[in-house]
């Protein structure tokens, strides 16, 4: 993801594009959150639910770089994929 946000920087996408530069800091600050949230404090709710807001924040993120640059869209991709797989692990924790 990292190297998608520097593709939408190198391209100058963040001057016409705001608010991807701030989706892509809230999606790097909710993964950060996430996993002490489920490995240290167990709070599995509260981190299903961040997941979710992480999973959102990071598809509009990959709305945003689709029209900035198509390989950076491209490298978003994996990241959805991992960010839904997460919440359904985290789902799966929450009913054990």
């Amino acid at each position: 993801m990292g190297l998608a946000a520097w593709l939408v920087w190198a391209d100058g996408g963040f001057q016409g594009e705001t608010d991807a530069m701030s989706l892509y800091i809230s999606h790097v600050s909710l993964s950060i959150v996430w996993h002490p949230l489920v490995l240290v404090m167990r709070a599995y709710w509260l981190a299903f639910l961040s997941g979710l807001v992480d999973f959102g924040t990071l598809f509009f993120c990959y709305l945003r770089f689709r029209k900035v640059n198509p390989f950076a869209k491209d490298l978003a991709k994996p990241c959805l994929v991992w960010a839904a797989y997460l919440c359904f692990v985290n789902f799966k924790l929450m009913f054990l």
